[in-house]
Order: structure tokens, then C-alpha cells, then sequence
């Protein structure tokens, strides 16, 4: 997969707020990106596979956030940006199925392409 242009990263933020068609995933720079466009890759559980209650939560979709605001929020809460990862944009279509953490930006998705992938600290900027 392809790494994203400066340009690519302008449109992107230019593209934040209200509807943005981007959806963004945080990964490990040794995944196959190309596994997230396959459907037995969508699936979304609690970490550990259950939730604070003890009931396990799953729904269809691959984990992504819709925008650099909702990343901002969900890392905020989770702290899932590590030194090493990668930001993934890609583009798909909305699960029906309520995520677990969507109080804190999280959505479901079925990716139908990815655009390509940066650095966080391209296009996420750090909080004070």
C-alpha cells in the first residue's frame, strides 16, 4: 500500500468535520494492508474479548474512527497511537452494528478502499 502525499494529507484535513468521507485506523506498519479489505477480517471485539461487565461484545465491521477529531478522541480515552504505528485512510461503508466504544469516537466499517497511509503525527496533531 502507498504511502500518502503531503497533498493527500492537506485534502484529508481540509475534508474534517461534519461528513468526511475518510475513515482512519490505527495499525502496525508490518500488517498486509490488504488484509482489511477482506471480510473475514471484519470483525470488531472488546479488548480481551469481553467488556467490564464480563459480556462479550462483537459486531461486523473493521474498527476505524471517522476522522482525525474521533482519533484524537478515541486515542485520548485509549491511548492506541503507539511510536511505531501508522495511521490507515481508507474509504467503505458504515456497519449497522453499534461499536462497543462509539461514546468515544469509535465506528465500524467495511472498507471498500484504502486511500493509503501516513505517520500520526502527519496528520493527528499532539495534545498540550
Amino acid at each position: 500500500m502507498k504511502r500518502l502525499t503531503e497533498e493527500q494529507i492537506k485534502k484529508i484535513k481540509e475534508a474534517e468535520g461534519a461528513f468526511t468521507p475518510y475513515y482512519l485506523r490505527v495499525e502496525s506498519p508490518d500488517r498486509n494492508l490488504a488484509e482489511l479489505l477482506d471480510e473475514k477480517h471484519w470483525w470488531s471485539t472488546t479488548e480481551g474479548g469481553v467488556d467490564l461487565e464480563g459480556n462479550l461484545h462483537t459486531a461486523r465491521g473493521l474498527s476505524v474512527c471517522r476522522g482525525i477529531e474521533e482519533m484524537q478522541n478515541y486515542d485520548n480515552h485509549f491511548d492506541i497511537i503507539g511510536k511505531n504505528e501508522i495511521i490507515v485512510v481508507m474509504k467503505g461503508e458504515e456497519s449497522p452494528d453499534e461499536p462497543y466504544d462509539s461514546a468515544f469516537g469509535e465506528s465500524l466499517l467495511f472498507p471498500t478502499e484504502i486511500i493509503g497511509w501516513c505517520k500520526p503525527e502527519e496528520l493527528i496533531e499532539e495534545d498540550d
